[in-house]
C-alpha cells in the first residue's frame, strides 16, 4: 500500500478518536445534567438568587451598609447581585464541574441511586423541607422538640450523615470565600481612607472559621431533623453509607467543588458588574 494512504488511515483513525472524545464528553454533560436534575440541585439552585437578594434587602433595612455604602449606591448594588448571582449560569457552572471530574460509569451509579426508591425519598424531603422553604413550619416543627425531643441515636446518625456529606466544612469556606470575593468588591465603593486590603479581609474572615463552624454544626443539624424527619433511621444510614462509598465521596468531592466554584465565579461576576455599574454612575455624574 502506497505510503500515502498509510497517511489518509492514521489522519481517519486520529478523526474518529477525536470524535468518540467529543460524544463521550458530550455524553458525561448529559449525564451531569441529568444528576444535577434528578438531585435536586436545580430546584435549589434557582432559589439562591432570590434569597440572597432577600438577605441583602434585609441588610439595608436593619441598616448593615449604612456606614459603608453611600446610600444612592444601593440600587445599583442590588441591580449588581440579580446579574452576578444568576441561576442559569451557576446551573451551567456546576453541571460543567460534575462532567469534568466524574466519569460516565460514576455518573451512571449516582443517577441510578438518585432514581432508587430512597434516592427519590431522600429528594422528595430535601425538596420539600428545604432551607427556601416556608420558614414558618420548620419553626413550628422545632418548636415541638421541646416536648417531643429527638432521641440520642437519631442525632448521631444526623450528625454521621453530616459528616458523611461534609455540609458544615464546605459551607463555611464557601460563606468565607464569598465573604471575601464580595466584600473586596464592594470596597471599591467605600471612601478611600475605610478601604481595607484582600489580605487583611483574608485574615479577618479566616479567624471566624471556628465560630462560624460552630454556629453552622447546630444550624446545620436542626435543619437536618427537619428536613429528614420522615426518614427512619435505617435509611438515613442507608444513604450515609451512599455517601461513604467510593462512588458517593467521589460525588461529595465533586459537588461542593462545584458549588464552591459557581458561588466565587458569581461573586467575582459581582465585583466585575458593580465595577462596571459604578464606572458608569461616575461617568453620568461627571457630565
Amino acid at each position: 500500500m502506497p505510503n500515502h494512504h498509510y497517511f489518509i488511515l492514521r489522519f481517519f483513525a486520529c478523526l474518529i478518536l477525536s470524535c468518540l472524545s467529543v460524544f463521550s464528553q458530550a455524553d458525561s454533560k448529559s449525564l451531569a445534567t441529568l444528576v444535577f436534575e434528578q438531585s435536586g440541585m436545580r430546584v435549589q439552585i434557582a432559589q439562591i438568587p432570590a434569597a440572597i437578594q432577600s438577605g441583602f434587602d434585609q441588610a439595608v433595612a436593619d441598616g448593615t451598609y449604612s456606614n459603608v455604602i453611600p446610600k444612592d449606591s444601593l440600587p445599583a448594588l442590588r441591580e449588581g447581585l440579580a446579574m452576578a448571582f444568576d441561576s442559569q449560569a451557576m446551573e451551567q457552572s456546576i453541571v460543567d464541574q460534575l462532567s469534568r471530574t466524574l466519569d460516565q460509569k460514576t455518573l451512571v451509579s449516582i443517577l441510578d441511586w438518585h432514581k432508587s426508591q430512597l434516592g427519590l425519598k431522600v429528594h422528595e424531603a430535601e425538596i420539600a423541607h428545604s432551607v427556601f422553604s416556608d420558614a414558618s413550619e420548620r419553626e413550628q416543627f422545632l418548636a415541638r422538640l421541646d416536648d417531643e425531643p429527638v432521641s440520642a441515636e437519631r442525632m448521631s446518625a444526623l450528625y454521621n450523615l453530616e459528616q458523611a456529606w461534609r455540609i458544615v466544612e464546605s459551607s463555611v469556606d464557601m460563606m468565607i470565600e464569598m465573604q471575601i470575593a464580595v466584600t473586596a468588591a464592594l470596597m471599591h465603593l467605600a471612601p478611600e481612607a475605610e478601604r481595607v486590603p484582600v489580605d487583611r479581609l483574608v485574615e479577618v474572615y479566616a479567624a471566624q472559621k471556628p465560630a462560624l463552624t460552630s454556629h453552622f454544626s447546630q444550624e446545620t443539624l436542626l435543619s437536618m431533623i427537619y428536613i429528614y424527619q420522615d426518614l427512619s433511621l435505617d435509611e438515613i444510614g442507608i444513604y450515609e453509607s451512599f455517601a461513604l462509598s467510593e462512588t458517593g465521596q467521589r460525588y461529595v468531592d465533586s459537588t461542593n467543588l462545584a458549588l464552591h466554584r459557581s458561588m466565587l465565579e458569581a461573586s467575582l461576576r459581582f465585583g466585575k458588574t458593580m465595577g462596571r455599574l459604578m464606572h458608569h454612575e461616575s461617568a453620568s455624574a461627571d457630565i
